[in-house]
């Protein structure tokens, strides 16, 4: 009976705010719920034994520590999607500047829910790597190993781009035809439509590439596992949502993520 009274005051807790959806996916959300909890902590607490009560306001001043920090964290990283280069800096070093910041924000995130010195220590040497990459410094963590036989010479960037760009073509093609889905994301995204729709068609057709698939060898059509993974991942994500209280149309869907790849 108690468990069953402390549930439903949980539940009153956990309550939708009326200008908001609920979603328990954002950390703002998750953060506003924790703050809703703890202003409710005496309700939630009375008729437990004291050390039932004692356990529940640790338990909660612990979750609003983490909370707090993953707010930051988004903070930081949304402030480092809009950093800039010196003024003196070429143009090309935008993303060069947007990653330094963010990684320095993952640096602080780590830093503030105390994760122990020897395991952020990378983090530190990236951020040092690219102080020195500012500087005009060689440092070994960039420093460009022998080209591999075999492999696209294109950066990883770009097929990650691609394989996303192409999972949105296919998802537009709920509403319009392919030439109209690969001109309207290749726009948005910089990439060229003929290639971007040649990519999309081998990646749809292709099964996922590993050295003991016999099914691939079998196949004309072979891509990178990472781009397939990809490529259906995005796809899978497209129909998932539309069970949500919220669905979005596809091109919803896909000018959310084209605000991504825009930056």
């Amino acid at each position: 009976m108690a468990d069953d009274i402390f549930e439903a005051r949980l539940a009153e807790a956990l309550a939708v705010p009326p200008d908001g959806d609920g979603s328990p996916s954002t950390v703002e959300v998750f953060h506003e719920h924790l703050n809703r909890i703890a202003s409710n902590l005496a309700e939630l607490g009375r008729g437990m034994p004291p050390e039932g009560v004692d356990r529940l306001y640790a338990a909660v001043a612990f979750a609003r520590q983490q909370s707090d920090a993953q707010v930051q964290l988004v903070r930081e990283l949304r402030e480092a999607a809009s950093a800039r280069p010196e003024e003196d800096d070429p143009p090309e070093n935008e993303r060069r500047a947007v990653c330094h910041a963010a990684v320095v924000a993952i640096s602080h995130y780590l830093r503030t829910i105390k994760i122990e010195n020897a395991l952020s220590y990378p983090i530190l040497e990236l951020i040092a790597a690219f102080d020195d990459a500012n500087l005009g410094i060689s440092n070994p963590l960039f420093e460009r190993a022998p080209h591999v036989a075999g492999t696209a010479k294109k950066g990883r960037m770009d097929l990650i781009e691609k394989s996303y760009a192409a999972a949105l073509v296919t998802i537009l093609l709920n509403e319009m035809g392919l030439d109209q889905a690969a001109g309207y994301v290749a726009r948005r995204s910089r990439l060229d439509a003929k290639q971007l729709t040649e990519f999309r068609k081998n990646l749809s057709r292709a099964a996922p590439y590993t050295s003991d698939n016999p099914a691939t060898s079998k196949r004309p059509v072979r891509a990178p596992s990472e781009a397939k993974d990809l490529y259906d991942w995005t796809i899978k994500r497209f129909e998932e949502q539309k069970g949500s209280s919220t669905p979005l149309s596809a091109k919803e869907f896909v000018d959310e993520a084209l605000k991504v790849m825009a930056k």
